[in-house]
């Protein structure tokens, strides 16, 4: 049996908070839940409206009174409230500025997310108090955090009552001046399907979901030029050496007779000594296409190849892949795209390491290279 959480961002109208377990406590609307906790995230305004409206005046007794259930069924009390505070611990008094908004943010999903990382239990959550920036950053952290038995929900009260100083609940729920309105917000529940860590500050790990959503949109198109290295529509710069080294082997890549989506065999790959070879003959061709054949670059370039011997030679390779796979990594690719991208060592023989092969395994259906 799950447990039952339920949490408010208030402002200075803390009537919200009696009218939400008015409604899910009350028999009248038909969504009867008892709650385990009771979470409310306020200001220090908010906190005083609070203690002012409900807490001195013992309104959650006269719910519970009204509601004909036992007192202390709701587990409401000022040790339930979160006050949004600055660094030193001081409670904010309002949320006014971008550094405000930021702190309540960072407070608002650690909530969110320690509730929601316990599995046994089902949050309700409200977007009806608080300012706008801090109900809208309680949607954002549910949209990252909540699971499929969360609920968000907004709840209306009548134009006559709303504001109405005195009014914290119905005492006649068939009054239509009374009546409780509560929508169940629709939104979608992304961060948890992401197979991401959901941990760090909420600008990075909006940015990383972010990237895992265009991640999510296929690999459709990659054009290989000069410099140039452009991944559906994203356009990145590559040095002349990262570039033909990617220039040959996507180019035996695309000529190859395997299949498009082949995983790396002698045809579309190439072993290592082939690669050696290469290094001092079809990489020294892509450089010169590259960088023009009396570039200073170029020159320099042909004659350290040509004279080096072959651990020099190996160990420069070993350089110019490594710096691809980390241009590849630092990119703004996809990262579910960023491995296809990547070069890469295929192993023919699991029972023999030394003996791979190495080539860019990229569907050669979407690969185009420029002259």
């Amino acid at each position: 049996m799950l447990s039952e959480v339920f949490v408010a961002v208030l402002g200075t109208t803390p009537q919200v908070l009696t009218e939400c377990l008015y409604y899910y406590y009350s028999e009248h609307y038909g969504e009867k839940r008892y709650f385990d906790q009771i979470v409310v995230i306020t200001t220090a305004a908010g906190n005083k409206a609070l203690i002012e409206g409900i807490i001195s005046k013992f309104r959650i007794h006269d719910l519970e009174s009204e509601l004909g259930i036992p007192k202390g069924t709701i587990p409401f009390t000022h040790a339930d409230v979160h006050q949004i505070h600055d660094e030193k611990g001081v409670p904010l008094v309002d949320i006014r500025s971008t550094e405000d908004n930021q702190i309540a943010t960072e407070q608002i999903f650690s909530i969110i997310k320690s509730i929601t990382d316990d599995a046994n239990t089902r949050l309700t959550a409200t977007v009806a108090g608080g300012r706008k920036t801090m109900s809208t950053t309680m949607a954002l952290a549910y949209q990252i955090f909540a699971r499929q038995q969360d609920e968000l929900i907004h709840i209306i009260t009548h134009d006559s009552k709303f504001g109405a100083p005195e009014w914290y609940f119905p005492d006649d729920p068939k009054d239509r001046t009374q009546q409780l309105d509560v929508s169940k917000v629709s939104i979608l529940k992304v961060g948890r399907y992401l197979k991401r860590n959901l941990i760090g500050n909420p600008d990075e790990l909006m940015a990383e979901i972010q990237d895992g959503l265009k991640g999510l949109v296929p690999l459709t198109s990659v054009v290989v030029g000069k410099r140039t290295l452009i991944v559906n529509d994203l356009d990145i710069r590559l040095t002349p050496r990262i570039a033909a080294i990617m220039r040959f082997l996507l180019k035996r890549r695309l000529v190859s007779k395997c299949p498009n989506k082949c995983t790396g065999c002698l045809e579309c790959c190439v072993d290592r000594n082939a690669l050696i070879d290469a290094a001092r003959r079809e990489l020294i061709d892509e450089l010169e296409t590259i960088s023009g054949s009396y570039s200073g670059h170029y020159l320099r370039y042909k004659e350290n190849r040509i004279a080096a011997d072959h651990y020099t030679i190996n160990n420069r390779l070993d350089e110019d892949i490594s710096r691809q796979r980390s241009t590849i990594s630092k990119s703004a690719i996809p990262f579910q795209n960023k491995e296809l991208l990547k070069i890469n060592k295929v192993f023919s023989d699991p029972a023999n390491p030394k003996n791979y092969l190495t080539g860019i395994l990229i569907d050669k259906g979407i690969l185009t290279i420029k002259a």
